[in-house]
């Protein structure tokens, strides 16, 4: 039996890559999210899902979808630099 779970976590770690710890059924996770993730990418986590009826000790899989939550509240300062990146991508 499968498991979804949604992920919120920052831009910078999207970009960037980061090791982020998930809660599941069984305790915490350590997940390598790799760099240049795209929201809504999918992770399965084989064996950490709910449990799969009539089978003692059996697992099904969880999947993790991952969301970027885009900063807020920007400074003047912040707002230049993602103009200068901005640039730099066209």
């Amino acid at each position: 039996m499968t498991f979804t779970k949604q992920k919120k976590f920052s831009l910078y770690d999207a970009i960037l890559g980061k090791e982020v710890l998930f809660d599941t059924l069984n305790g915490k996770i350590r997940v390598q999210i790799s760099p240049e993730t795209q929201t809504d990418k999918k992770i399965k986590i084989k064996g950490k899902g709910l449990p799969v009826y009539k089978q003692e000790n059996t697992f099904g899989d969880l999947y993790i979808t991952l969301k970027i939550k885009n900063p807020e509240n920007l400074t003047e300062e912040e707002k230049k630099l993602f103009v200068e990146l901005s640039k730099l991508r066209n």
